[in-house]
């Protein structure tokens, strides 16, 4: 088994909003045995030991008023005989470093759901009786602030055991007496995994019918908030009704058979794709709760043993409500298909890739662009709708022609948008019978953008020309004059933003004598496949449009692909992994770009600069600055010119100073 030393890590949560609660929702840490057998057949067993230290160190670190493990503590089934010891080492490993668990009961743990294709034995009174005895009475509830938190126990739904009908009637008696407190379920067994009606019979990843409708009924009834699993060790979310319903990823390992929603093999197929383990961290704040994915499966300067480098924890699309920041939704979000028939399943096992999904949250995300037909396609329509019952506004383009009734279309969605984009092919400037369709939107509340799509001669190294969708600085004065002629004044216009001096267009454009048009969108699309050249220009033009307050930038591609002919990296790869554009994206919408932020920082694109003069000043007199690493997402506070510059020159990547003097850090 492998070994690593780490040191419990420092957190920097000072970019985050006040909370009134916090806890954490962790699951399936697989503690496993020296001599686990299952390493023999899967190499990869033997990470789990360093995998699962990580990511516990990590959580204990955190700030919490209470904190609930999902399950499969262990990695050892009982029938192996092996179950109680591993349960023990589990449970030390536990309060050794201080996490004081509310737990679910996991497959590993006491055994697996009735269902007679099962590849391990189902709960019996012994198990049961054991967890109960060794760990807690595995359906049980709490109570935090105003929430109610309720565990179950899904392994014994639908089960022949006297403690499955116990269960049912202990729970309806606890919610029934708790239905005017805010209400949270723990499970193991998500209650479905991709749709409410998908297999029952032979389908390893969700519970059973008719239990998956007793506890959907359960969130109806008394208006569940949120509902929390594990065992699949993939995210997965969900919506039913109002109800949040969430899968949180494996901090020991990712399954295989899941790597299926993907384009590319990952390591070990699927088992060693680390990007992927992770738990979440809950912060309830004045704009609700925020669910913060934090990524476990790789070691970081701020676990190396002596090091004064600490986390830091942006904010989610809900803490931004500035919605400065977007993202071009080049890939579907709800992206799945059937599946394979895979063990430990005996019928097809859909998946669907919601890793991408959970990337635009935690990226922090304010609104999303994307092409108008995904509103009326029903795998993305859901997608969709969770990303804006999450704060994310959203912003659907349709491609202007004669023939489009452009108020008729944008209709049916009126409810479910938040802005329209309008396209126009070949031309800077909209025809005449487009802007009586611009007014009717417009005076119904729902803000415009225009955008062109112009092609461009290619370059010598390209055979076929471009299309370059925005204006260029150049354009606007035309525009304007345009739209004066019409008396119309539009929300926003969409300019491209060059991968050249970005500046000198931002500077341009905001020197032009525009009157028509409330601010301006900047579409920026990556430029190569080297992610530092791609995290230096991200950081360039994020720190460029935050010095015009009526400006946003629209970041993309969101992922990897053949863009034909220009290949190009995204903010994340193929497996829905985040590359260092994206961490460096989400680490400057929160500094420069949440409600708090000021002038006191300085951003440094390409690397180190001079020191400012107000940083120099401060450092003279011993006051503390924070550096940031934007690439790692990492933090320091330095109080000396020496210490500053030592930091700065180990960076070598896009960086950033804070003059301010504190730094809530836990």
């Amino acid at each position: 088994m492998s070994s690593r030393q780490f040191q419990t890590p420092v957190w920097d949560l000072s970019l985050l909003p006040a909370a009134s609660i916090q806890f954490l929702v962790v699951t399936d840490t697989h503690f496993i045995l020296p001599d686990n057998a299952q390493a023999a057949e899967w190499s990869s067993v033997g990470e789990f030991p360093v995998r699962t230290e990580r990511a516990l160190r990590m959580a204990a670190a955190l700030p919490r008023d209470f904190a609930v493990h999902l399950g499969d503590i262990s990695h050892e089934y009982p029938e192996t005989g092996r179950a109680d010891v591993a349960q023990e080492g589990a449970l030390a490993q536990f309060a050794s470093l201080g996490l004081d668990f509310h737990q679910a009961a996991g497959n590993m743990d006491i055994g697996d759901k009735p269902d007679r294709t099962s590849p391990a034995q189902w709960v019996t009174p012994e198990t049961l009786a054991g967890w109960h005895s060794r760990v807690s009475r595995s359906w049980h509830s709490f109570d935090a602030g105003d929430i109610h938190g309720i565990v179950l126990n899904t392994q014994i739904m639908n089960g022949p055991l006297p403690e499955a009908a116990e269960q049912i009637a202990w729970a309806e008696a606890d919610l029934a007496a708790n239905a005017d407190r805010r209400i949270l379920l723990f499970l193991h067994m998500p209650v479905f995994y991709v749709d409410r009606h998908e297999h029952s019979t032979g389908f390893y990843n969700s519970l059973d019918e008719p239990a998956r409708s007793w506890v959907l009924g359960l969130v109806e009834n008394y208006g569940i908030e949120w509902v929390f699993s594990g065992h699949t060790h993939t995210v997965e979310i969900n919506r039913h009704g109002a109800a949040r319903l969430w899968t949180v990823p494996s901090t020991a390992t990712s399954r295989a058979g899941l790597a299926e929603a993907y384009a590319l093999v990952p390591p070990d197929r699927g088992r060693g794709d680390v990007d992927k383990l992770a738990f979440y961290f809950l912060r309830e704040t004045e704009r609700g709760m925020s669910a913060h994915h934090v990524r476990t499966g790789r070691d970081t300067e701020a676990m190396r043993p002596g090091s004064a480098a600490r986390q830091v924890m942006t904010c989610t699309s809900r803490d931004l409500p500035a919605r400065r920041v977007g993202l071009f939704a080049t890939h579907p979000l709800g992206h799945a298909n059937p599946g394979p028939v895979i063990w430990p399943s005996i019928v097809r096992q859909p998946v669907r890739d919601d890793f991408r999904l959970a990337s635009v949250l935690e990226l922090g995300a304010g609104f999303l662009r994307f092409p108008a037909f995904d509103l009326s396609t029903p795998s993305e329509a859901s997608r969709l709708q969770i990303l804006r019952d999450e704060g994310v506004a959203l912003s659907p383009y349709w491609v202007w022609s004669d023939h489009l009734d452009l108020v008729a279309a944008v209709a049916p969605h009126r409810a479910v948008i938040d802005s329209v984009e309008v396209v126009l092919p070949g031309t800077t400037l909209p025809e005449i019978s487009l802007l009586d369709a611009i007014r009717s939107l417009q005076n119904d509340g729902l803000p415009v953008t225009l955008a062109p799509a112009i092609v461009e001669q290619s370059d010598a190294s390209q055979y076929h020309q471009r299309t370059r969708v925005g204006y260029r600085p150049a354009d606007i004065p035309a525009l304007d004059a345009f739209l004066a002629t019409h008396d119309l004044t539009i929300h926003r216009l969409a300019c491209r933003l060059p991968h050249r001096n970005p500046g000198a267009a931002i500077d341009e454009a905001a020197a032009s004598p525009g009157n028509r048009f409330e601010g301006i969108d900047w579409y920026l699309d990556l430029a190569s496949e080297d992610d530092e050249i791609n995290a230096g220009l991200v950081a360039e033009a994020m720190l460029r449009v935050s010095a015009h307050p009526s400006m946003r930038i629209v970041l993309g591609p969101h992922a990897d692909f053949d863009r034909s002919m220009d290949a190009t990296n995204g903010l994340i790869d193929r497996l829905s992994n985040p590359r260092p554009p994206f961490v460096v994206a989400r680490m400057l919408n929160s500094l420069l770009f949440r409600e708090d932020a000021d002038s006191s920082m300085w951003v440094f694109p390409g690397g180190a600069g001079d020191l400012p003069a107000a940083v120099i000043d401060r450092l003279s007199t011993g006051e503390a600055v924070q550096i940031y690493d934007l690439a790692r997402a990492l933090s320091w506070e330095v109080t000396s010119l020496d210490g500053a510059s030592e930091i700065l020159a180990g960076i070598g990547g896009p960086s950033a100073i804070d003059s301010r003097a504190t730094s809530a850090s836990a």
